[in-house]
C-alpha cells in the first residue's frame, strides 16, 4: 500500500485509467455495485465520482472501492 500512495499524485497526471469495454461494465464501480440504491441516489454517486476525478482526486481507504 505503501508504493500506492508514492504514485497518488500521478492518477490523472502521469497515469490514466480506462475501462474495458470488452470486459464487463465499469460503470456500477461507482456505485460500489449497490444496485439496491435509488436510481437517484446511483446517479448522485456517480455524479460525484466523476466529479472527483475531473478536479483531481487522493485515494481515501475510508472511500475506496469494496469489493
Amino acid at each position: 500500500m505503501q508504493r500506492l500512495h508514492a504514485y497518488t499524485k500521478w492518477f490523472g497526471n502521469r497515469w490514466f485509467l480506462l475501462p474495458n469495454p470488452m470486459y464487463g461494465g465499469w460503470l456500477s464501480v461507482l456505485f460500489h455495485d449497490d444496485w439496491v440504491l435509488p436510481p437517484g441516489r446511483r446517479r448522485e454517486a456517480i455524479e460525484a465520482a466523476l466529479n472527483r476525478a475531473k478536479n483531481g482526486f487522493t485515494v481515501d481507504r475510508d472511500q475506496a472501492p469494496r469489493h
